[in-house]
């Protein structure tokens, strides 16, 4: 799935993501009118992200709200889960390759834990 940037700042995002934290004056690493490949889609917290590789090199989850989509295909090798949607369940569901799925890949990826960072760029690698 590809997806280019249409904003970097909280412009284009919606009530509920300052709900759930964002700020008005949030940020992100990514650059306007860049193409970026999607590796994973999250339902978290009843919003939607895209795990994209931000600029400073990293994965990151950004909103999807920041992006127009550009090709929808998604990957064969892709797997779902869900999680819930209770006030104590903040993932909701995910869509990804399989570590994503089961255990605390997601959590553990979201803190760049070296571990998670490794099964993420041999899945990266994969997809190519």
């Amino acid at each position: 799935m590809k997806v280019i940037c249409a904003d970097n700042t909280s412009g284009r995002l919606s009530q509920s993501h300052f709900d759930v934290g964002y700020s008005p004056a949030s940020r992100f690493q990514l650059s306007t009118q860049k193409q970026y490949e999607v590796y994973a889609i999250a339902l978290w917290r009843g919003l939607l992200s895209y795990l994209v590789i931000e600029d400073n090199g990293t994965p990151g989850w950004c909103p999807a709200d920041l992006f127009e989509v550009l090709d929808s295909t998604l990957p064969a090798s892709w797997r779902f889960a869900y999680f819930g949607q209770t006030p104590e369940q903040w993932l909701n569901a995910v869509w990804g390759y399989e570590e994503l799925t089961r255990s605390n890949h997601y959590d553990d990826l979201t803190n760049l834990n070296e571990d998670a960072l490794r099964v993420f760029y041999e899945r990266k690698t994969e997809l190519e």
